[in-house]
């Protein structure tokens, strides 16, 4: 189906063919797919290298693909056709590029799927395409995110431009900002602090707490969660109900409160959105930004998400 949604199929062969490489996922769904005749993995660009693990694999295949070996990491391969004036030939049609290389997303109700278009050696573009109406919004959000950040004339922050927008077609073409030179890093370091307070800032403002949008978005997870907790749970009866009386005392403080500090919260500050350019911060993928989110929210969602997934 991501396939059919590129305008692209598999063929046994003819003269428009071009040979591709693919890797897979550990439930052998396909990860990554780019052209055999890649010169360096591009694809890269999708993986996060925070953990050892993570840096040692990527070396590893950076060295495969320098001595011309890179194609040990495939999984298999296939003849893809590209349809005249499908999605990816349209793509392909508005750029000069010399490569590129697919990453079909993750699974879920906001699966997107995401090319980057390389030139010397180089990512240029890369370009989110949404395969559900949920991701569509997401999209949305992030152009509209981006837009309004850009307009408060940061001093810390870098972001991508937007370099091409369809909410029809529901895609979204972005400039690289991740260069050789940034650092990616996964403790928090003075730059993060930097860029979280200028963003607060800017945005900050008291609200009424009990007409606040994350205090009703607190409420409905709490239900969530024991509604899911009893359809299925793999982490024991006396956990569930152990988080969600922690939860609901959270809750209540603040429902204690008359009024709280929001601001604009990134929404997935995470080490692998987030790379050190010098004095600044490069910070990608706001698909996930709003407004009026509880001060240090960002801040929280670091430390939490890089305990948990680093």
């Amino acid at each position: 189906k991501i396939l059919m949604h590129l305008g692209v199929e598999i063929v046994n062969l003819n003269k428009k063919s071009l040979l591709h490489y693919y890797v897979i996922n550990p439930d052998k769904t396909i990860r990554w797919i780019y052209p055999k005749s890649l010169k360096y993995p591009s694809f890269l660009n999708f993986y996060s290298a925070s953990s050892i693990k993570a840096k040692i694999l990527s070396s590893i295949i950076k060295i495969l693909f320098k001595i011309k070996l890179g194609g040990f990491i495939k999984s298999d391969e296939f003849l893809l056709d590209q349809k005249e004036n499908g999605l990816l030939d349209t793509i392909l049609k508005r750029h000069k590029w010399d490569s590129y290389s697919i990453f079909t997303g993750t699974k879920g109700e906001n699966r997107k799927v995401i090319i980057e278009l390389n030139a010397n050696r180089q990512t240029f573009l890369f370009v989110k395409i949404a395969l559900t109406e949920g991701a569509k919004h997401l999209i949305i959000n992030e152009v509209d995110k981006i837009n309004f950040v850009k307009s408060l004339n940061f001093n810390s922050i870098n972001l991508p431009d937007i370099l091409g927008y369809d909410n029809t077609l529901g895609f979204l073409e972005q400039s690289n900002i991740k260069t050789k030179t940034c650092l990616q890093k996964i403790e928090f370091t003075d730059k993060h602090a930097v860029s979280l307070y200028e963003i607060y800032s800017k945005t900050s403002k008291l609200t009424n707490v009990s007409q606040s949008n994350f205090l009703s978005d607190i409420t409905k997870n709490i239900q969530d969660i024991k509604i899911t907790s009893q359809n299925k749970s793999t982490i024991g009866e006396y956990k569930i109900i152990n988080l969600v009386t922690n939860l609901e005392i959270l809750k209540d403080t603040i429902e204690g409160k008359d009024i709280f500090n929001v601001a604009l919260a990134h929404g997935d500050f995470t080490p692998w959105n987030l790379y050190i350019n010098g004095d600044k911060l490069n910070v990608f993928d706001w698909e996930m930004a709003e407004f009026e989110m509880p001060v240090l929210y960002d801040f929280f969602h670091f430390i939490f998400q890089s305990s948990i997934l680093i």
